[in-house]
């Protein structure tokens, strides 16, 4: 019979334990406006993310700007402005807060 017993969870903090979904979206938009390309909806960009932040923009960027140069360019842009104004959208998802403190009693090792 299977043990609902744990004694180790792995944790990855982007996407799983912060919703940083609008923030990606909105830097990434400023980034795009800023060359004066289209912008998404931000519901859009659950399809975009999951992969690295060069996928991110292929994903985000009209066909015919996907060429290295254009790439490469956006990917500067989104990193500045997402190191210039990171953190103001993101938010912890609803009772991770109370597994974060929860693990500790249940003797459950964490590796963030």
């Amino acid at each position: 019979m299977p043990s609902n017993e744990f004694s180790a969870v792995f944790l990855i903090l982007t996407g799983i334990l912060l919703d940083t979904l609008e923030e990606i979206a909105t830097e990434a938009n400023f980034a795009l406006q800023r060359q004066d390309y289209a912008c998404h909806k931000i519901k859009a960009y659950r399809l975009f993310v999951g992969n690295d932040v060069d996928s991110l923009i292929e994903w985000i960027l009209t066909e015919e700007r996907r060429s290295y140069h254009h790439v490469r360019q956006s990917t500067r842009e989104l990193a500045a402005e997402y190191e210039r104004r990171a953190d103001r959208l993101t938010t912890i998802y609803p009772r991770i807060s109370e597994l974060l403190t929860t693990l500790p009693r249940c003797k459950t090792k964490a590796f963030p």
